[in-house]
């Protein structure tokens, strides 16, 4: 899939199944990161900037997995590369690119019973400006799922 934005205040998606930012779609951890400073949000320092501040993003995504043992066992990956750039009276104030690479693996152990784990691991390449450095992050996640 592909995210971009074109025009202040306006983002577009263009992928395979019409979700919009799911965990099983776009990686783990690079939207809603500071390290990326990625976000939609209104209140918090970064996604939305404010007057006379333009910000522009470029995201591609994939994901693969394969299902085995009578589709009870799915192992996956997810890839995501971006770039965000934010720009202020024609002057870049923040320029970083990103990588995310996520293994997931989940066991359908019954009808009720799932277990399901990822660990991503989000790299940034920080351009220097405003002395910002740049930063790997990770997290594992683990969940087990009872549905009655």
């Amino acid at each position: 899939g592909y995210v971009t934005n074109f025009q202040d205040g306006t983002a577009v998606t263009l992928n395979d199944d019409g979700n919009f930012f799911t965990n099983t779609v776009a990686g783990a951890i690079w939207w809603q990161n500071n390290a990326t400073g990625v976000s939609t949000s209104a209140l918090l320092n970064r996604g939305v900037h404010g007057f006379g501040t333009e910000q522009e993003i470029s995201v591609f995504y994939g994901a693969i997995g394969y299902t085995m043992i009578d589709n009870r066992l799915r192992i996956g990956l997810d890839y995501v590369w971006g770039n965000n750039e934010v720009t202020r009276g024609g002057t870049t104030t923040w320029d970083r690119d990103f990588q995310e690479i996520t293994p997931r693996i989940s066991w359908k152990h019954n009808k009720q019973l799932t277990i399901s784990g990822y660990y991503a691991y989000l790299m940034t390449d920080a351009d220097n400006i405003g002395l910002t450095e740049d930063e790997d992050r990770a997290r594992a996640r683990i969940e087990v799922k009872y549905s009655f």
